[in-house]
């Protein structure tokens, strides 16, 4: 059950109810510290600085490891949110929000991908088909945390929303109508068929939406592999 009252919930949350969150949400244990611990020194000594544009690629997050893949991947984000046919800022319901990413063809350098759960994504990169392509990124990329609330990772797109060039590019406050400072992912809630994670880029606040209700914000991701270092001579 949630741990907030009925009207902090409807203040902060897209759906106004049902919020998932428990205490459960920012508990962490001594094996997801250490995988977050060791992402961050990864990060740091990645050839990519985190939050900085790299050219021809995008804005760096850090390095990806998920379950039952071994190799690990670069994480870069696109320099700006999904945009509608008008040009304007994008608000789908995920359903949507997905499609329409995967219907992207050569936006900033990359077609887009099909890609509506963490299950997706984990297919999609051992047939090939999830590397190097747009996809609505999972929850440990927006706020460090799986899909039962646990920190599994120390770079997150809410922790860096303000520094080095994705300063000014998220919406951290809602414009005109709709949850625009909300933000989806693609990772699915335990034992809830159809309800997204989403995360507030006003708060770090995670939320549980049905993945046809509320229209929220995008920003695509994608992964390259990791190369394995030159050995020494």
């Amino acid at each position: 059950m949630g741990v907030m009252d009925k009207a902090q919930k409807r203040a902060s949350s897209p759906a106004g109810t049902q919020m998932l969150l428990s205490r459960e949400d920012t508990k962490t244990s001594d094996a997801s510290d250490d995988k977050a611990n060791a992402e961050r020194c990864e990060s740091e000594n990645s050839i990519y600085p985190v939050g900085r544009r790299v050219r021809g690629k995008g804005t760096y997050v850090g390095i990806l490891r998920l379950d039952g893949i071994e190799q690990a991947y670069h994480v870069f984000a696109a320099p700006e949110d999904m945009r509608n046919e008008n040009g304007g800022h994008l608000l789908a319901t995920f359903k949507s929000a997905a499609q329409q990413v995967s219907m992207l063809k050569n936006w900033h350098g990359r077609d887009g991908a099909l890609i509506e759960s963490e299950a997706d994504l984990v297919s999609a990169i051992k047939n090939g088909t999830g590397v190097n392509v747009w996809f609505i990124p999972p929850r440990e990329i927006l706020d460090g945390k799986n899909a039962k609330g646990e920190i599994v990772r120390a770079n997150t797109l809410f922790d860096l929303r303000k520094e080095g060039d994705f300063s000014e590019t998220f919406v951290t406050v809602d414009i005109g109508s709709g949850h625009s400072k909300w933000y989806w992912s693609c990772t699915q809630a335990p034992g809830a068929p159809g309800r997204v994670w989403n995360v507030s880029f006003e708060s770090g606040t995670g939320d549980v939406c049905e993945d046809r209700g509320y229209a929220l914000s995008c920003r695509p991701c994608y992964i390259e592999p990791v190369e394995a270092p030159e050995p020494s001579l």
